[in-house]
């Protein structure tokens, strides 16, 4: 079902339905200001294939969302290769897209180097972001929102980001100022760990089923 919000089914129910399926992550640390994401392979070992900002230098809020829309836009166009109708390309099933969002107690969200900005503001970014992927990916429950704490455990974003540089050694701090780049990354690492957990507990489970049938 797509436009509009759907009664979603909870996060590890999406995982497990998935880790199957899924072989390509995209995911993405959203902003007003700056839009982190990461595009990766996540069968067997993790590959970055492509990591970036996307950025807007506007002073009107609306239109820095528009031009970060924009360029997601063209991000997920770049990835989308199956066909759903005349014209109209999609994200394929292997492929599933992951957003930060925030922490629904919290009521500010700053990033180092900035003003905090409000969670208005914060809120209607994230809110784009989930609109653009549902459209571009396959189905709604290819699309993972990610609390920002369960991912993060609460650590600060300096040793995120430094974890992120000792998993992937291309990483540069020095060309990501508010290191959303390396919470992007982060964040699709954790959700491919995930899936792996399902993967080998489906495996298992199926290892047992048979072991059972074969002992009838």
């Amino acid at each position: 079902m797509r436009g509009g919000h759907i009664a979603r089914r909870s996060l590890a129910e999406q995982i497990e339905d998935l880790a199957p399926i899924v072989g390509r992550l995209i995911s993405i640390d959203p902003g007003s200001r700056v839009t982190g994401y990461a595009v990766m392979d996540v069968i067997g070992e993790v590959r970055v294939i492509d990591a970036g900002r996307i950025t807007s230098k506007s002073a009107d809020p609306t239109r820095r969302m528009r031009n970060i829309s924009d360029e997601l836009d063209a991000l997920m166009a770049m990835y989308a290769s199956r066909e759903a109708g005349p014209g109209r390309r999609v994200l394929n099933p292997e492929t599933a897209v992951v957003i930060e969002v925030p922490t629904p107690s919290g009521s500010r969200k700053t990033r180092p180097g900035t003003h905090g900005y409000g969670l208005t503001t914060y809120a209607r970014a994230v809110g784009r972001i989930e609109a653009i992927a549902e459209f571009w990916a396959f189905d709604d429950r290819h699309v993972l929102l990610v609390d920002e704490r369960d991912w993060t455990k609460h650590t600060s974003k300096q040793l995120r980001a430094l974890s992120v540089r000792s998993a992937y050694p291309r990483y540069k701090p020095d060309d990501d100022p508010g290191l959303d780049v390396a919470d992007a990354i982060g964040l699709g690492m954790w959700a491919a760990g995930r899936l792996r957990a399902a993967r080998l507990a489906l495996s298992i489970n199926q290892q047992a089923e048979m072991a059972g049938k074969g002992e009838r």
